[in-house]
């Protein structure tokens, strides 16, 4: 069962209030979604657009993964920003 955008935000700030996800991996997990939803695509279509896995690219939408340089700019690709963008605290692109 999908989480609501609200179970998700409430889960990063638990994680990130915790110490268990750094300000920049919450800003990069915050916009790969809110990016992903605002182009209609679900996680799994993100992820084969990315060439990555579903479970790597719910790891980064979840704060618990920190891509690499070359995930991050296909990433970006998929969501028409620049890699910098995803990692601006959200809001502020």
């Amino acid at each position: 069962m999908a989480m609501k955008a609200r179970e998700v935000n409430g889960a990063l700030e638990r994680l990130w209030a915790d110490g268990k996800v750094t300000r920049t991996g919450y800003n990069l997990a915050r916009n790969v979604r809110w990016l992903r939803l605002r182009y209609g695509l679900s996680a799994a279509e993100a992820a084969s657009r990315a060439r990555i896995s579903y479970p790597t690219w719910r790891t980064i939408e979840a704060g618990t993964r920190w891509p690499s340089a070359e995930v991050l700019e296909r990433v970006a690709e998929v969501l028409h920003v620049s890699p910098g963008v995803l990692l601006l605290p959200p809001g502020r692109s």
